[in-house]
């Protein structure tokens, strides 16, 4: 089958300094990052989405090394006890920024091959022993990780289920996939408009991801153009696993308790937002505010920001936190107080000691 020619390099170069500059500006007031906030990590959600993902496939891993030849692991009282104890764990996620970087590099760099190319994606994942022996009810609970040319995966896993097996090798699952993936061509997305949330976010040279010119695709017709849901809130991201790693059927309960509908809707949160009032500008500049700030207000220079709201709380008013900002950052970094992040800016600031 021919493949898009992708620029491994290029896709690898651009996922670390993404990575690195968005656990930058993150950690500049986290210690660590939490389960609870993952998902909510950057604007582009299947990053995020893909960063469960890869913590969830680390775990399997680490769980798989809990045998000895002295000690039964299998024994139902063994199983209870393992299981209770990795549903407290669960709900005590807790990544430092070293450890946090490559699971987000990797997630981004997955993500942009979900978009570039998402037959080489899927060869990747049918390689990963973690999957092996591969059961149908498995990959009924990956699908949540992905929002992304999800129709080709639907179809992959249809046919799992149509061909009735138990479970499938890495080579009979690559094989399904060839004949799901000639079938859903027709279903894959644009590129255009998924490179361009990264773009939003980081510089982003398109042409530079690839070895060959890039493939014209047919856009999507708006009736073949499938709504993309919000992907659920991680809840307990490694609850209720069974000790068993052979019990496949296990690893779907934990991925439902992985995951929760967010019951509160953007028009809220915003409402609540807009009325409440700001204990802290650190803890209520979202991340992708702050990068905003950062570049657009600080030339980059996240250690200057940093300063700018630690003068900032240190203020007893509104009037001389202004004063502050007018006399020290608006007029170093030459603001144009008619552009939107400054007008953000000052609303946080104001709300801070309303």
């Amino acid at each position: 089958m021919a493949e898009i020619q992708i620029n491994q390099e290029e896709i690898n170069r651009y996922s670390q300094e993404f990575a690195r500059r968005l656990s930058d500006y993150y950690f500049i007031d986290h210690t660590f990052i939490d389960g609870k906030d993952i998902l909510n990590f950057c604007d582009i959600k299947q990053v995020n989405l893909l960063i469960v993902k890869n913590l969830f496939e680390k775990w399997k891993v680490e769980t798989t090394k809990l045998k000895s030849p002295y000690f039964d692991y299998e024994h139902a009282e063994v199983r209870k006890a393992m299981q209770h104890f990795l549903n407290i764990l669960s709900q005590h996620i807790r990544i430092a920024k070293n450890h946090f970087y490559p699971l987000l590099s990797e997630a981004t760099r997955e993500t942009l091959l979900l978009i570039l190319n998402p037959y080489q994606f899927y060869q990747e994942e049918l390689r990963k022993p973690v999957y092996f022996p591969l059961k149908p009810q498995a990959f009924d609970s990956y699908q949540r990780y992905i929002q992304y040319n999800k129709e080709l995966l639907k179809n992959f896993v249809s046919r799992l289920h149509q061909m009735g097996h138990e479970a499938y090798s890495s080579e009979q699952a690559q094989d399904i996939f060839e004949q799901a993936y000639h079938d859903s061509e027709q279903y894959i997305e644009p590129m255009e408009w998924r490179i361009k949330n990264f773009a939003d976010i980081y510089a982003i040279e398109v042409n530079r991801l690839f070895i060959s010119p890039q493939p014209v695709k047919p856009q999507m017709s708006a009736e073949n153009t499938q709504r993309v849901e919000d992907p659920p809130v991680v809840n307990n991201a490694l609850s209720n696993y069974e000790a068993n790693r052979e019990d496949e059927e296990s690893d779907g309960r934990v991925l439902n308790d992985m995951f929760r509908k967010e019951q509160t809707t953007k028009a809220n949160i915003l409402d609540q937002f807009q009325k409440a009032r700001i204990d802290n500008i650190r803890t209520a500049i979202s991340l992708n505010q702050k990068f905003l700030f950062i570049n657009k207000l600080f030339d980059g220079d996240s250690f200057a920001f940093n300063d700018a709201i630690t003068k900032i709380e240190d203020c007893k008013s509104f009037d001389e936190a202004r004063h502050v900002i007018n006399n020290e950052f608006a007029l170093r970094y030459n603001w144009n107080f008619d552009s939107e992040e400054v007008r953000d800016f000052y609303d946080i600031v104001e709300k801070r000691f309303s």
